[in-house]
């Protein structure tokens, strides 16, 4: 597996995504300066795409999460049905959460990559089994659930105890773990009792989890996009085998 080297180049990793929001050839800091000096030569011009720059290079919204199998992805759009209100999640867009960092600037990302990059946990297997929802009487998504997995368990420890270490405010929710398929607007409690009776006993195969990633978002028209910034083995010794049931 190739793998990425995080953030040991914040510049770097903050220029692509600037290159992402600004229209135009950027290739480095000092290609920033070309490209003022090119197009932007009016100080007015120039003082608000500094500051847009600025404020691109200085702040990503992050979050670390397992990416799915293709083929259990793949399940995961089949369970996409007629829900009134049901806005589903793309193929590149479905993930299990692990630790959400919300907007994080340069160095508290650099910072939070250092820690993550030392966490030690032996690869594992999980499946996803069962769905539900969030919000109650008015729910606000829809959902795919896991298994008991206390490897999982540990490995989200292992992000919150590495996220309080490079200097965030603790996670006040237990963790959940899930893959979110749809956020919902309008949708009823009734109708999401129907979508749970029409998937029935969803259940995949076990897949393996060899590796983690920190995602960064970015909106769009099309919503949510997500790109992968970094990536983290699993390198740790295996405590136990994982029961095969």
């Amino acid at each position: 597996m190739q793998v990425k080297p995080g953030f040991a180049d914040l510049s770097g990793v903050y220029v692509k995504s600037v290159k992402r929001a600004l229209t135009g050839s950027i290739q480095s800091t000092e290609g920033h300066t070309r490209a003022c000096t090119l197009n932007y030569g009016n100080p007015p011009q120039f003082t608000r795409w500094f500051q847009l720059v600025k404020h691109a290079v200085m702040s990503l919204r992050l979050f670390a999460a397992i990416p799915l199998p293709e083929d259990v992805a793949d399940r995961l759009i089949d369970l996409q049905g007629e829900v009134h209100g049901a806005s589903w999640r793309s193929l590149e867009q479905l993930h299990l959460t692990l630790r959400f960092f919300g907007e994080i600037d340069e160095a508290l990302a650099r910072d939070l990559d250092h820690e993550l990059g030392l966490i030690i946990e032996a690869p594992f297997e999980i499946r996803l089994a069962g769905a539900g929802s969030f919000g109650g009487r008015e729910p606000s998504a829809l959902w795919a659930g896991v298994e008991a997995s206390p490897p999982l368990k540990r490995l989200a420890s292992a992000c919150e105890k590495a996220t309080r270490r490079a200097g965030l405010a603790p996670e006040t929710r237990k963790f959940m773990p899930h893959v979110t398929l749809a956020y919902c607007r309008g949708t009823t409690d009734e109708d999401v009792a129907q979508f749970q009776q029409e998937i029935g006993a969803f259940r995949t195969d076990l897949f393996w989890v060899d590796h983690f990633c920190m995602y960064s978002s970015h909106q769009t028209r099309s919503g949510n996009q997500y790109v992968e910034e970094a990536v983290y083995p699993l390198m740790g010794a295996a405590a136990a085998s994982v029961s095969r049931q």
